[in-house]
């Protein structure tokens, strides 16, 4: 089983960044980052980056769509989950 970062890609789509992930069927990834971020398989990182490298329109959508779906996302329910984690 593979866990997404969240912290790590929270900075990329907060900033309008396309994200491009690797994600497999075992990854941990919650339903609404899945859609914020482009999720392929290993062996198709390069081709899915490519891609968008040379696609200003879909990339712009897809920078849009992370943004949008990760700004209505409570930064106050990532912290309280995590501060409880913490708790012994």
């Amino acid at each position: 089983t593979c866990l997404l970062e969240t912290g790590r890609v929270s900075y990329l789509l907060n900033n309008r960044k396309a994200v491009v992930s690797e994600v497999s069927p075992t990854t941990e990834i919650e339903a609404d980052h899945r859609a914020a971020i482009v999720g392929v398989p290993y062996e198709g990182l390069v081709d899915a980056c490519v891609a968008l490298a040379h696609d200003a329109a879909k990339r712009g959508d897809v920078e849009q769509l992370g943004y949008d779906i990760f700004k209505r996302r409570s930064q106050a329910d990532y912290l309280r989950d995590a501060i409880s984690g913490l708790a012994p």
